[in-house]
């Protein structure tokens, strides 16, 4: 007992008091209305789990736990537990005789017992080798050899003991499954249970099986978080909610706000919450309250405005104005900042360590919430210092970066010019043709540049916006003139061009042969009925030309026919549908221009 520097670290005392919150902890959530569905533990977490279950009484699980304690301190003060991130495969190899697997934690993390000497050994061996562990403050080699000569006095307490078939199922440290009723009142399972390996994380792997056919949310019930953080980075973790009842001691949080905080979270995935039970302490009084209505105020968009918006007419096709020199993307920018290169850093070494999935870690939680363990946190602040050249210490984590983005920023501010910093690239905008950035700029309302027309029918945009050839001129006209989208703009083009000089009177309709004059007479019931054909939209006849640019006489009823046509075509040349399908052409135009360069 002179190992440990206060009472509390004593095994009678520190086990004592564990079982105290653990089983305090789980009581308080089943008032709340939280029961559990199947209980595992963690080493002596799985006396906690047995009184939960009803395999033994409260009295008799403080029992064992006192004299599990006593008998500890009774064994030499000469056996050391170490912290090893190393599956059970890979740590083999480093072992030897006098060492022991006595926890697996999780299948990358495991911790071995041996006299302090052998723990020595094995530390500085794996750290020559560059694998990073971490030496637990325990003078005791718990599930080890180590303590094979308390057994016997252990297993007289458990001979005197009232053990019972659990009443709720109970995953087994021994095997990583469920605790059979036989094993539950075996004194010798109890034995093998203090002196064998735990197997937690294959108890974990038999509760996430179970959720698969129930779906269940795994809560932890002592103190701190690193049973939930296990279980978060279990690899058959399916988005499984894992949640703790009690903050970790470095973490700055009210422990109530912590609590609390867990048990909205089980309320928001639908748990039945215990309101009464967890109001029950509280005194309330009834308050008067105003007798008269809240003032109600109408906040409708007025009548006018609507009006306005829904009679806005097309805005007149302004000049783009000339894009100044300087302000067009000229050189290349990097596409992220430091703190980002740094954040991708620190995911990537949590991801070396833990295996867990860089995009799934939210840079604005905590560690702890992550799951990353003191004992996880302590190896990677070795890996952070050897890889930003930094001097991070373990309290840092907690108290001053506990997030992703906090150690990111700081590292941001205190690493010196020219490290971590992110490769330049070519931006979208600087590596386009400057035709398809002024294309870019042309689609903003009122912002149209319009187009005057050349000899030959060809066109050209207006200065000063005038666009300027580029050495990527010929690829890019290639390429937009054999795309789909130039093709569209090229049908929507002809289409609005026949329409419009059918409309104005220039094109015959379809099935018309121009070089047929008109030499029928009509009648005057046919011309009647020719008349009131033209008064219909869409239906235009165009007068047909002779040879030598002459038109030939026409009898009465044509010559009817040809004023009404020229009236129809003065009327549709000026109509507004003719101007908008003008203005819908000149845009379309101008859109197709600039996409071919």
């Amino acid at each position: 007992a002179a190992y440990y520097t206060s009472p509390i670290q004593a095994p009678a005392a520190g086990l004592a008091a564990l079982f105290a919150v653990e089983y305090a902890t789980a009581r308080l959530w089943q008032r709340w209305g939280v029961q559990p569905a199947a209980l595992l533990g963690h080493s002596m977490g799985e006396y906690t789990a047995a009184c939960l279950a009803g395999v033994m009484d409260l009295e008799t699980a403080l029992g064992l736990v006192a004299v599990r304690g006593k008998l500890f301190e009774s064994l030499p003060a000469d056996g050391a537990m170490l912290s090893v991130p190393l599956s059970e495969e890979e740590l083999k190899p480093w072992l030897g005789p006098e060492h022991c697997i006595s926890v697996i934690n999780r299948h990358d993390s495991l911790v071995v017992s041996s006299t302090a000497e052998g723990i020595d050994q094995l530390h500085n061996k794996l750290d020559a080798a560059g694998i990073e562990c971490t030496r637990l403050h325990i003078a005791v080699a718990a599930h080890s050899p180590q303590v094979e000569p308390i057994l016997e006095a252990f297993g007289k307490y458990l001979a005197s003991a009232k053990l019972k078939a659990p009443a709720l199922p109970v995953v087994s440290n021994v095997t990583g499954t469920w605790l059979t009723d036989e094993q539950a009142i075996s004194v010798d399972y109890w034995l093998s249970h203090l002196r064998n390996t735990v197997r937690f994380h294959d108890g974990l792997s038999t509760l996430f099986r179970f959720s698969e056919e129930k779906p269940l949310t795994l809560l932890e019930t002592g103190p701190g978080q690193t049973l939930s953080g296990f279980a978060r980075l279990h690899p058959q973790r399916k988005g499984q909610a894992v949640l703790a009842s009690i903050r970790h001691p470095r973490e700055q949080t009210a422990d109530r706000s912590f609590i609390l905080k867990s048990l909205a979270q089980l309320w928001v995935q639908g748990f039945d919450i215990n309101w009464q039970q967890f109001y029950a302490h509280k005194n309330w009084r009834r308050l008067p309250l105003p007798t008269y209505p809240f003032e109600k105020q109408r906040h409708f968009l007025p009548p006018a405005m609507v009006e306005t918006l829904q009679t806005i007419a097309l805005r007149t096709i302004t000049t783009l104005p000339p894009t100044p020199e300087d302000s067009r993307p000229t050189m290349s920018q990097p596409t992220k900042t430091r703190k980002d290169v740094l954040t991708d850093e620190v995911r990537n070494i949590l991801y070396e360590l833990s295996g867990m999935d860089p995009e799934s870690m939210d840079p604005s939680a905590a560690f702890l919430e992550l799951g990353f363990d003191s004992l996880f946190l302590s190896q990677a602040v070795i890996r952070f210092n050897k890889r930003f050249n930094s001097q991070l210490s373990f309290r840092a984590l907690f108290e001053e970066v506990p997030t992703i983005a906090a150690l990111a920023a700081h590292l941001d501010e205190t690493l010196p010019a020219g490290v971590f910093e992110p490769e330049v690239t070519p931006s979208l905008e600087s590596g386009q043709p400057q035709q398809y950035q002024q294309f870019q700029q042309s689609q903003q309302p009122g912002t149209v540049t319009p187009l005057a027309p050349l000899e030959g029918g060809a066109r050209q945009l207006q200065k000063p916006g005038q666009l300027q050839q580029s050495q990527q001129s010929q690829q890019s006209q290639q390429y937009v003139e054999d795309s789909p989208l130039a093709t569209l703009i090229q049908q929507q083009l002809n289409l609005m061009q026949q329409q419009l000089d059918l409309l104005r009177g220039t094109t015959q309709p379809p099935g018309l042969n121009p070089s047929q004059p008109l030499s029928t007479p009509l009648n005057p019931s046919q011309q009647s009925q020719q008349s009131q054909q033209f008064q219909q939209p869409g239906t235009v006849t165009p007068l047909a030309p002779l040879e030598g640019g002459t038109r030939q006489e026409q009898p009465p009823g044509q010559l009817q026919q040809s004023q009404q046509f020229q009236q129809s075509q003065q009327s549709a040349g000026d109509s507004p549908l003719a101007t908008l399908i003008q203005q819908q052409l000149n845009l379309m135009q101008q859109q197709l221009d600039l996409l071919r360069g």
